[in-house]
């Protein structure tokens, strides 16, 4: 959390677009650093004496836009952190929870690691093989074809079918609504029925599948909300959702299960009796992944404890895009909390 100071009107806060994939920031994003910063007093006012200052450039290994690898200067950490921070403590105050004496639950994070069922393994094998000759390929088209493919290993790693374009009409059709995944999860519902769980996935074709599995655990269907485009198109259902989710003193809760992509990630409060958080998938920035989080571990809850499961898969980039998640929020914390002068940029730091 961060405000201005009395003493300034100037933003408290700028923002910057997340760091590729592949975790290496080019030279020139830092031209997206606010202009109010870049004229402080303190920091040159030029972009190229900013980038000489505080970053710490090195040639390295990367894939281009045609997938071919080369290299290139690649931001491999960050120096003169104390006097960036001196001036963004003139400006801004950054404040965590604790900070202020807000009182919220204490989360409790489990990794929940799965195998990936037969069809999913023979998928995954599969696209991995093509990414491989595409890598190898003279052909340009082929390179162009690598990024839909990684994308497509994501989606298997959640459910065997999930690749094939179901859509909101269609997904009713699919053979088996099972995966790893979803039954891990339905396990964990199924253990405490008394509270609020929140499941995050993206894609809304999953929506409908997670749902049929719980059912069929035993969690009541009409205990069950989905919360995306589809089912909240507007503001107002949205909040009726939530309502609904949370209770009140007077009013018992009719959902007890949240299933929610990204129309869930801020302006509604569903924390009241939030007892779990499930991912089924992860977002490539830690700013997304904290406002998920920040659905229950907020103030309002009522719980003193809360669970965040984050559900992986073996042999998937599940737990590698974890890392490099946890990896970019060590060095933003180590900018605003710590006194180190120089961090690394830890994307970069993998080959």
């Amino acid at each position: 959390m961060s405000q201005a100071k009395n003493n300034t009107a100037e933003p408290t806060s700028s923002s910057g677009s997340p760091q590729r994939p592949n975790g290496r920031i080019d030279a020139e994003a830092s031209t997206l650093a606010a202009p109010w910063l870049l004229t402080a007093c303190g920091p040159p006012a030029d972009p190229e004496q900013f980038i000489d200052r505080y970053l710490r450039i090195e040639l390295k290994p990367v894939v281009d836009t045609k997938m071919d690898v080369i290299e290139r200067s690649a931001v491999t950490g960050f120096q003169n952190l104390h006097e960036l921070r001196d001036t963004l403590f003139r400006y801004a105050e950054f404040k965590t929870a604790e900070d202020v004496g807000l009182v919220l639950p204490e989360p409790t994070v489990e990794v929940v690691e799965v195998d990936m069922d037969h069809r999913q393994n023979e998928k995954y094998d599969d696209y991995v093989g093509q990414i491989e000759a595409a890598m190898s390929s003279s052909n340009p088209s082929d390179k162009g074809q690598i990024l839909g493919l990684l994308a497509r290993l994501s989606l298997t790693a959640i459910h065997a079918d999930l690749d094939e374009g179901w859509n909101w009409k269609t997904v009713a059709d699919v053979d088996d609504p099972h995966s790893p995944k979803f039954d891990a999860l339905a396990k964990r519902v199924r253990m405490n029925r008394t509270c609020g769980h929140i499941v995050f996935v993206d894609n809304i074709a999953a929506h409908r599948w997670v749902k049929a599995v719980l059912v069929e655990a035993g969690v009541p269907e009409g205990r069950i909300a989905t919360l995306n485009a589809r089912t909240a198109k507007a503001s107002a259902d949205r909040q009726r959702i939530a309502q609904q989710f949370n209770g009140s003193d007077e009013e018992s809760p009719k959902y007890d299960v949240v299933i929610a992509n990204a129309i869930a990630y801020e302006g509604i409060d569903l924390q009241r009796r939030t007892c779990a958080i499930h991912h089924l998938d992860l977002p490539w920035e830690p700013a997304t992944l904290q406002q998920r989080n920040g659905r229950g571990v907020r103030q309002g809850n009522t719980l003193s404890a809360i669970e965040i499961n984050y559900y992986f898969a073996r042999r998937s980039m599940d737990g590698l895009r974890f890392n490099l998640i946890q990896g970019k929020l060590g060095w933003m914390t180590e900018l605003l909390k710590s006194q180190q002068r120089a961090t690394n940029n830890p994307g970069a730091q993998m080959e």
